[in-house]
């Protein structure tokens, strides 16, 4: 949250305050995957769309992760994988 100096944390299903990045997660039937992340302020907004037709895709990230995972131990999250947290 470096990006946001006045946000401290990401809250799902919480108050929200002044210091908390909201998000809201929602599973509907039998929905694959349809992903939307706007942005606000006084101004306009921005909506970033992504729309899954079935699970192939998540099953191939699944085996990627899979992968990446043989001879490594620890815990380990998405940014590790695609190399995010190199510095």
């Amino acid at each position: 949250m470096e990006q946001l100096e006045r946000k401290k944390k990401w809250c799902e299903n919480e108050i929200q305050t002044e210091e908390t990045l909201p998000i809201y997660a929602k599973r509907i039937g039998k929905v694959y995957g349809d992903h939307l992340v706007q942005y606000h302020n006084e101004i306009d907004y921005l909506k970033i769309s992504h729309g899954a037709f079935g699970r192939e895709g998540f099953a191939h990230g699944a085996i990627s992760a899979a992968r990446w995972l043989i001879g490594k131990k620890g815990v380990f999250g998405m940014q590790d994988m695609l190399g995010l947290n190199e510095k």
